[in-house]
């Protein structure tokens, strides 16, 4: 009992604990960042994707020569776009023709 009384080092055991905590907290930290960075990578490339692929409709459907409403129609049935955002977006894509 007296040798393990005088061979405990409180100051070391403490520095041993918070080197412990730190790798688990950054084990945890990067664990975590991995995580969030592939959910918004995730995210974004689902966004680019859909935006894109109303893109690819509007411009297919203005060379079909398919009337306005129409395609205002469509974006909202297949895309769920409003009336008004879908009408920007036509202008916006017929102006860069």
């Amino acid at each position: 009992v007296q040798m393990s009384i005088f061979e405990y080092d409180e100051e070391k055991e403490m520095k041993l604990i918070r080197r412990d905590m730190m790798e688990i907290g950054l084990e945890q930290g990067l664990a975590q960042g991995l995580e969030q960075g592939l959910e918004q990578g995730l995210r974004e490339g689902m966004e680019k994707g859909f935006k894109a692929s109303i893109k690819s409709f509007i411009l297919v459907s203005l060379e079909e020569l398919k009337p306005e409403e129409r395609i205002v129609s469509d974006l909202q049935k297949y895309f769920a776009i409003l009336p008004e955002e879908g009408r920007q977006l036509i202008a916006e894509y017929r102006e860069a023709e």
